[in-house]
């Protein structure tokens, strides 16, 4: 792929949402993780929101609001399953809070999006977001390279790269946010199949949408020879796999938020906050 080309087929990724929606029983049990995480992080601020944006699968947002006690929800709520910049308009400075889950990790420009979304909160207004990235499933990945390259003589693509803790940080200060945090939410899972972590992918509408994604049929038997290139393996024979949740925080600047120090203007020495340590 030519540099500056679109990493994903968005129209691709929209009906692998929508096909998992219909085909999934009950919330995937990361959503479930992420929407009880989020439920806390909205306990942690004591203001009363009065319009909220929740961009993110229907079945997160309606768990998030099924456990979040009804005197902290938001007045009002608008909700979108996916944001799409080219075909939905958002009034600037409407929101006190704005949150997105699981979607900027496939999203072609990840950082114009963050720019939309922090014009449309309000002074002060906090964006909270969630997403795969760090080293999220770093063994599927390297099955893959094994597998590819015995078969094809090469690695294709098939798990789109992921974002880290560094770079994230870099995005919500680069995006325009004030007081940016970013923490990670490490899952570690066993599956007795790997067949089952690849349907809890597709149940997440987390399949290959790369637009360089190579159509090529790998074989009737491919599940069974990817396991035995997966490397991580308990003394049981279950396959690990792990996921890093990615959480962001970052607020529309606004003239009452607290100020950092400029350098040298402490009233108190280090030496008197420590004392003499000899």
């Amino acid at each position: 792929m030519k540099q500056g080309e679109p990493l994903f087929d968005m129209t691709l990724s929209a009906r692998q949402n929508m096909r998992a929606g219909r085909r999934r029983e009950g919330i995937p049990f990361l959503w479930q993780r992420a929407a009880e995480d989020l439920s806390e992080r909205r306990l942690d601020i004591a203001r009363v929101l009065h319009k909220a944006l929740f961009i993110g699968p229907k079945a997160l947002y309606t768990e998030w609001i099924k456990i979040l006690p009804a005197e902290k929800r938001p007045r009002h709520i608008d909700h979108i399953s996916a944001y799409d910049v080219g075909a939905t308009a958002l009034a600037p400075k409407s929101y006190d809070m704005v949150i997105s889950a699981f979607r900027l990790h496939r999203d072609n420009d990840p950082l114009f999006v963050l720019r939309q979304l922090n014009l449309t909160l309000k002074p002060d207004g906090v964006f909270i977001g969630c997403f795969f990235g760090g080293e999220s499933l770093k063994s599927l990945r390297r099955a893959f390279y094994g597998f590819d390259t015995q078969k094809f003589g090469a690695p294709l693509p098939r798990l789109h790269p992921m974002i880290n803790h560094e770079q994230a940080g870099g995005l919500l200060g680069a995006s325009g946010f004030a007081l940016p945090v970013v923490d990670i939410d490490r899952v570690e899972v066993s599956y007795g199949r790997l067949q089952t972590l690849m349907h809890d992918l597709r149940d997440m509408g987390e399949g290959n949408a790369l637009r360089a994604r190579h159509k090529t049929y790998p074989g009737r038997h491919f599940l069974s020879r990817l396991s035995g290139h997966y490397d991580e393996r308990r003394e049981d024979g279950k396959f690990h796999a792990r996921f890093d949740i990615l959480w962001i925080t970052g607020w529309r600047a606004d003239p009452s938020q607290p100020k950092p120090l400029k350098p040298g203007s402490a009233q108190v020495s280090l030496t008197q906050v420590l004392g003499d340590q000899k």
